[in-house]
């Protein structure tokens, strides 16, 4: 299925099946992909669209020496940056949260008051996350009205040890979805090795930002400045995909974008798109039994955000479809290879993250367990697909290790590849990883 628009400025869109024929009796399990592009558009010669940032620091007692030190040096830099029609809030918080900027113009004096508020601050108590993240939210909302040109965006530098406020993931994330919907989107930066990431990523990644890791201090400002480089590139915003499926198919997002129920089906949220970029998701289709000859439709909806554009904008709903044939048939159906290798490419990459967390959470048996599970089905998938066995021996390399905890800076740095690369993202920081499996134990 292709999209081609008349309209130059709006998204492309192809969705394909690994395989197209199922089997009548049910338990059939297909890979549907879903590539959306972004409009390739001139964004070089057009005037840089104002942003509407606020800064949330970390200030708490865990943040104490480096981490505060590096997070208020890097917030100083990005000050340093802005331009006189940018808009800049900072915010601290600990047990209590304070404003120190709301929503000021950075001309020279702005940009001065600004560093000297940021210098001032020292670390105190305990963590209110989601208390001084929604402000910083807040005082973004405040001026988002004034101009749809502005470019509307809230960066948390945090450890992440929230310990007061919200601390349920799925409350943060259904928060940062409906800032996200309005407009204004949401990045964390996770401070040194030992931060937690639970509640910093629901945030990024309901929020339409991205979730960052600075191993080392001089790697926040480059990591933020870079973001904000590329948010003045956005061509689109707030992305996201709608599948439906009919009753009795089973819909399961493969990797880790956010996704969220949606009648008879699933919403994924893919954030912005800067000119001529892409996103590729996929969904693990499972049937139910059915009459040889009819088929099972999946519809699928795209609705986005033209960047400096106030409203959104939908693609007609698009049908991709499953077809019932006899077992014969079924057997001897020639796959999409290529669709079938980049489906068994992030199959593995989502096999990484889990089995990553459950050793980070002390869950050794279990995360060896998961492995040697997930290496029995994709070594049937991966049967004579080209680059299958690369893709099969690095994760016999994970097996062998994931049953010894992994140190933090490594299982962050695994987190943080295997993320980017099922995202389609690059890795803003100017000496990033390599790949994932560089950080196995040897």
């Amino acid at each position: 299925m292709n999209n081609s628009p008349s309209d130059p400025a709006e998204l492309q869109l192809v969705a394909r099946f690994d395989r197209n024929l199922i089997y009548t009796q049910g338990e059939s399990v297909r890979f549907l992909m879903i590539d959306v592009q972004a409009p390739t558009i001139k964004t070089e010669a057009r005037p840089k669209d104002p942003l509407n940032l606020a800064l949330v620091i970390d200030a708490s007692g865990s943040m104490s020496g480096v981490p505060i030190e590096a997070a208020k040096a890097a917030a100083v830099r990005v000050t340093e940056q802005l331009g006189e029609s940018d808009l800049l809030s900072v915010v601290s918080f600990d047990t209590n949260v304070t404003v120190h900027m709301n929503a000021a113009p950075q001309g020279p004096g702005g940009r001065s008051t600004s560093a000297a508020a940021i210098g001032a601050l020292q670390a105190g108590s305990s963590t209110d996350l989601s208390g001084g993240w929604l402000k910083g939210c807040e005082c973004v909302a405040a001026r988002m009205d004034s101009s749809h040109a502005l470019r509307n965006r809230a960066v948390v530098f945090s450890d992440g040890h929230a310990n007061s406020g919200i601390l349920d993931p799925q409350a943060l994330g259904a928060h940062a979805a409906e800032l996200r919907v309005r407009g204004l989107l949401s990045s964390t930066v996770g401070i040194g090795d030992d931060y937690s990431d639970v509640q910093l990523e629901a945030i990024a990644s309901h929020g339409g930002g991205r979730m960052h890791h600075a191993a080392r201090p001089e790697e926040i400002a480059e990591l933020v400045l870079a973001e904000l480089e590329e948010l003045r590139a956005t061509v689109v915003d707030s992305v996201e995909l709608v599948v439906r499926v009919p009753p009795g198919v089973r819909l399961e997002v493969v990797g880790d974008y956010a996704a969220r129920p949606e009648a008879g089906g699933n919403t994924v949220a893919l954030g912005s798109l800067t000119s001529g970029s892409s996103r590729s998701v996929v969904f693990k289709i499972t049937c139910p039994p059915g009459t040889k000859g009819d088929t099972v439709a999946i519809q699928i909806d795209a609705r986005w955000k033209p960047a400096g554009i106030d409203g959104s904008l939908d693609l007609s709903p698009q049908s991709c479809n499953l077809k019932f044939a006899t077992g014969t048939e079924c057997d001897t159906q020639r796959r999409d290879q290529e669709l079938a290798t980049r489906v068994a490419r992030i199959w593995q990459l989502s096999v990484v993250r889990v089995a990553t967390r459950l050793n980070q959470d002390g869950a050794l048996e279990r995360a060896k367990q998961y492995v040697e599970q997930e290496l029995r089905h994709l070594s049937r998938y991966c049967k004579d697909l080209a680059g299958g066995t690369e893709l099969l021996r690095s994760l016999l390399r994970m097996h062998g290790s994931v049953g010894m905890m992994y140190g933090r800076g490594a299982a962050k740095e695994m987190l943080v590849a295997s993320s980017k690369a099922l995202r389609n993202e690059r890795d803003l920081r100017e000496r990033p990883q390599s790949s994932w499996d560089s950080n196995l134990p040897s």
